[in-house]
């Protein structure tokens, strides 16, 4: 299930900007090595941190499969979840880890459309049992039952379930359809529900073989360890793992040809809920700062739809003062790490009103394409994206989940170079470029009442 919609504005700051290093003294910390087996190892050297963090992303998608196996990584994705509760526990093989957890630590295991993903924040002295029991639960043999399998499958389902009684959910998967076409990555609920109800423990074993393995695999930590301990943990806690399953090729995401409109109905809505956007250069490239900066010229403390008084106050919605501050008529959702990121806006609207919204969203869009902004207002963007930045390394285990889907993405090497200089360098004629070629087409998803 896309994640992306739900969580978009808490991970506003984790996502808002390429994974780059902070400063350029850091250049000279980060190590990166590929194991035999083909895993992908970034070590960042920090010596002011007692903790170690990781994390872990494997890079798998929808079209990795065949139709009628959609959502098995998500089911495998619970599996894991499940086993791994059972052993970070009170009295479980990782009892310790569970410790570090009450105290404050964190181990999770989740799942996006494009990959899976293993993270944890520990004391240093149990990453080594930390990351041999990731690389059990990732690629070492695991045999599940049908009852595990069953109770994985009621998980997920129920999930599913609450996602189509949340109208935002509704909208976006709408969007994605709009944005995506016939793409794997777009696949409506009820090709996913099928999916899972139709796979078995064979499928999942088979899976497992092919495609969960090394060289699909991405793993940064980062630590105040030497480099070289680091690099032998790792190595330690995964090289038993062969580089098994067929040469994985990653798949081109296309922009749209053309401007796309989604509409669906439900019962029960009073409002129409859209979501207007359009994409941005791939993650990770010189071409998708330039787009983040243009996001916060749209999205910043002072963008154009920030700002904007029709917006905030709805479009023919009369609503209590109280209501509107406690949700807001429009939420602007940020780029996030995949292989095309998004700018987007939801909005709820009086149906009789979505054409003046429409309306509204674009134009502003269109502004930027334009070029029509100042210096100024471009220097207040780049600001904020730096701060940004520089608040989402505050944790380590957002940096090493930059560091990494940096990596995952396939992001340019150059960028790990000063990330304000990289932003600063950025001109307006980049920004106008990136959304002459990226702004010209938009999705809409649109969800109306019923009746």
């Amino acid at each position: 299930m896309s994640r992306r919609f739900l969580t978009a504005v808490a991970l506003l700051l984790l996502t808002s900007v390429p994974a780059l290093k902070t400063d350029a003294a850091q250049q000279d910390l980060i190590t990166q090595k590929t194991l035999p087996n083909g895993l992908h190892l970034s070590v960042v050297h920090d010596p002011l941190t007692d903790l170690a963090a990781y994390h872990l992303a494997l890079e798998l998608s929808p079209a990795d499969f065949p139709k009628q196996q959609a959502g098995i990584t998500e089911i495998i994705q619970q599996l894991m979840l499940d086993r791994l509760k059972v052993a970070v526990a009170e009295a479980g093989k990782l009892s310790n880890i569970y410790d570090a957890v009450s105290a404050g630590g964190s181990v999770a295991i989740g799942t996006d459309d494009e990959y899976v993903e293993a993270q944890a924040s520990l004391p240093s002295e149990l990453l080594p049992q930390a990351l041999q029991a990731t690389g059990e639960l990732f690629f070492g043999p695991q045999q599940f039952s049908g009852e595990q399998l069953a109770d994985a499958k009621a998980s997920i389902v129920s999930s599913y379930e609450d996602s189509l009684n949340a109208v935002g959910q509704q909208t976006f998967r709408l969007f994605e359809r709009a944005l995506l076409g016939k793409s794997p990555l777009a696949y409506d609920v009820s090709t996913i529900l099928t999916g899972i109800a139709g796979t078995t423990t064979s499928d999942i074993a088979s899976c497992r073989a092919r495609a969960y393995v090394p060289s699909r695999a991405y793993l940064t930590v980062v630590s105040a360890l030497p480099t070289e301990e680091v690099i032998a943990i790792v190595e330690q806690a995964f090289e038993d793992y062969k580089a098994a399953g067929e040469e994985h090729v990653t798949r081109a995401v296309s922009p749209p040809a053309e401007s796309v409109v989604r509409v669906g109905s439900s019962e029960g809505m009073a409002w129409a809920s859209l979501i207007i956007g359009v994409p941005l250069p791939p993650y990770g490239t010189r071409g998708f700062t330039a787009g983040q900066v243009a996001y916060m010229l749209l999205a910043g403390t002072d963008g154009r739809l920030t700002g904007d008084q029709m917006l905030q106050r709805g479009f023919g919605l009369m609503l209590p003062r109280r209501l509107y501050e406690e949700q807001p008529p429009f939420q602007i959702i940020p780029p996030s790490p995949m292989s095309m990121p998004v700018i987007a806006v939801h909005i709820v609207a009086n149906p009789a009103f979505i054409e003046d919204a429409r309306v509204q969203v674009l134009g502003h869009i269109e502004a930027i394409r334009q070029g029509q902004f100042s210096e100024q207002e471009l220097q207040a963007a780049k600001d904020q994206l730096i701060n940004q930045y520089a608040l989402a390394c505050e944790t380590y285990l957002s940096r090493a989940q930059l560091v990494n889907l940096n990596a995952l993405f396939g992001g340019d090497p150059q960028l790990n170079a000063d990330f304000p200089t990289i932003v600063a360098s950025i001109s307006a004629d980049e920004v106008v470029k990136a959304a002459e070629e990226y702004f010209a087409h938009h999705a809409i998803g649109v969800q109306m009442p019923a009746n």
